[in-house]
């Protein structure tokens, strides 16, 4: 059987200070907030409209303690992963629960609030060398 395709990009803006945190065993991780707009100008009104989504994106090990230190809010940033699901049951109200982030496999920053207007000299936060997440152990995952 072959394997299935779970790519996804984004390219957004930081909306949230990401805070680093480590599991019992070490591993370090960090939540990124990702705030990505779409604009378009409607055919019957000519009205500008705008869609806003948050994207919740999970970064281990090197590229989390990297992007804990260079991210603040406001930076724009260009995420590559795969997506992953987690399901849950709260007992109390008997309802399913579930949420869904990029697990992040490399990341850049585009610009951050400052830079706007000027090119940035930051090198890419390239994963593909410091994050060895294991993609079909879902024990390491949170």
């Amino acid at each position: 059987m072959a394997n299935d395709l779970n790519n996804s990009r984004l390219a957004g803006t930081v909306n949230r200070l990401p805070e680093i945190k480590m599991l019992k065993s070490g591993l370090a991780y960090i939540y990124i907030s990702l705030l990505t707009t779409q604009r378009w100008q409607e055919e019957r009104t000519g009205s500008l409209k705008t869609y806003e989504d948050l994207h919740s994106i999970l970064a281990f090990k090197e590229l989390a303690r990297r992007a804990n230190s260079q991210l603040t809010v406001g930076s724009r940033i260009y995420v590559e992963g795969t997506l992953r699901t987690n399901c849950w049951v709260e007992k109390s109200a008997q309802k399913c629960g579930f949420s869904m982030h990029l697990v992040a496999t490399a990341m850049q920053i585009l610009a951050r609030e400052a830079d706007y207007g000027r090119p940035t000299k930051q090198k890419p936060i390239d994963a593909s060398v410091v994050l060895l997440f294991p993609q079909n152990d879902p024990d390491t995952w949170l």
